[in-house]
């Protein structure tokens, strides 16, 4: 066969064609069945394959707030790739850890972060600074260090990185203060100094890069010169951080019978405390503030107002909701695989051929389920809408099908109710070595269909 045009991989008449199929019509279902190769193995080849190849389900995002808590909580990572790569290895990634992260929130006219999300899951991360150096008078727009599930991925963010102004790290440790700017390929040793705003909380992320705090002159950097105090502590603390920062008269070093251990050396009477009933955790009552909807307790700082349900709720036990704009209780949130966002039930409508929960939006009414299904996955037959798993490829026909209406004939395939005759008037070979003739009349029925 020859191509006029000059790009043969751009000719209108090719065709695209699905994995499972080209491996179905490379291979003769005689050959498949000798070799013992059955459907679910062709499945497992098709899903590695895609996993390899195809970005569909995979973007980078720009996130910033309480959304950046979202991407370093470990329950939202995408554990498709295993558990390896320096994403799972980061000391901030359990959920209690990230509400040391007010620094962030509150500077997020500076600081952001770029997420990779597969399939609505965080895949990768690295925080992003956009500021005016304190000392250079100057703009810069830095790409801290680089988490990934896959060190393959890294590739990914550098690209972005150089594409959108951003210097970025020389190689991916804490260590490295080597950055190469967007238009170079060589990395140099750079001090930066970012200007934050006045710090009123007393717990902190741990940062890889610009760990170095001046709290008089409101800066972070990743030069020495400001090390007055160090933020690289995964508990939360700074190096200057007292474990009895709270209010002395109420944190007694003691060890009688009233006294209550609240974390961090520190101790109190029990009279001054407050039990939390979800994980028994023991805090100030100065501290507390009561959730109607969880009828308990949140530390100050940790709470989440909810609009619909009208209450405060802890950090643990929420969600964020971006098509609401709100927060929502963990137990009553529904995960939207398609959309990566959550939503409450009533939002929701159940796809009747694979029983998942979605937006309405994103359905069709099909006669032939008697209900409505995904748009994905989904064909039009005959003016209806028929799920994928509910269809099979005739090789004979050349088409997709519907499998209840379908009849199955060994060494011809599914075959519809009209064709049925024909077909087995053509016959089947029942010997290896008429295998290949048997293919090449398979192969001009289908040309001359």
């Amino acid at each position: 066969m020859s191509f006029s045009s000059e790009d043969p991989w751009n000719d209108p008449r090719r065709k695209s064609i699905k994995v499972g199929r080209i491996v179905k019509k490379i291979f003769s279902e005689f050959a498949l069945a000798k070799w013992g190769v059955t459907d679910e193995h062709i499945e497992q080849f098709v899903n590695a394959f895609t996993a390899m190849t195809s970005t569909e389900d995979e973007e980078l995002k720009v996130r910033s707030g309480v959304n950046i808590r979202r991407a370093y909580n470990g329950r939202n990572y995408y554990e498709d790739f295993g558990r390896g790569g320096n994403l799972w290895k980061s000391c901030m990634r359990e959920s209690e850890k990230t509400k040391f992260f007010h620094m962030y929130e509150k500077n997020q006219d500076i600081c952001k972060i770029l997420v990779l999300f597969k399939s609505g899951k965080v895949a990768g991360r690295a925080l992003l600074w956009d500021f005016k150096d304190k000392i250079k008078k100057k703009e810069f727009k830095i790409m801290d260090r680089i988490y990934t599930a896959r060190d393959l991925d890294t590739n990914k963010f550098i690209t972005w990185a150089r594409e959108n102004g951003y210097y970025h790290k020389e190689n991916q440790s804490s260590s490295c203060d080597n950055f190469i700017a967007p238009d170079k390929t060589d990395g140099y040793h750079l001090e930066f100094v970012i200007p934050v705003k006045k710090m009123t909380y007393n717990r902190f992320p741990y940062l890889d890069t610009f760990m170095y705090h001046d709290k008089a002159k409101g800066v972070i950097s990743n030069s020495a010169t400001f090390d007055k105090d160090r933020l690289q502590n995964q508990h939360g603390l700074s190096s200057n951080t007292k474990a009895d920062a709270a209010d002395e008269e109420k944190l007694v070093y003691t060890s009688d019978k009233d006294t209550v251990h609240i974390g961090d050396e520190r101790y109190t009477h029990k009279k001054n405390t407050q039990k939390r009933k979800h994980n028994g955790a023991i805090m100030l009552k100065d501290e507390a503030i009561y959730c109607k909807y969880e009828k308990d307790y949140a530390r100050k700082g940790e709470e989440r107002e909810s609009k619909h349900f009208k209450s405060l709720l802890n950090d643990d036990r929420a969600v964020y909701s971006n098509m609401r704009e709100d927060f929502l209780p963990q137990e009553l949130a529904v995960y939207l695989e398609r959309r990566g966002d959550y939503c409450l039930e009533e939002d929701t409508i159940t796809c009747v051929a694979t029983d998942e929960k979605m937006l309405e939006e994103d359905t069709v009414f099909s006669t032939y389920h008697d209900g409505n299904i995904t748009t994905r996955g989904t064909r039009q037959i005959k003016g209806d809408y028929i799920h994928e798993s509910h269809l099979v490829h005739s090789i004979y026909e050349n088409k997709e099908m519907i499998a209840g209406l379908a009849e199955y004939i060994m060494g011809v395939g599914w075959v519809s109710p009209e064709k049925l005759e024909e077909a087995k008037e053509n016959g089947l070979p029942t010997q290896a070595d008429e295998v290949t003739e048997y293919e090449q009349r398979m192969e001009q029925l289908i040309t001359n269909a």
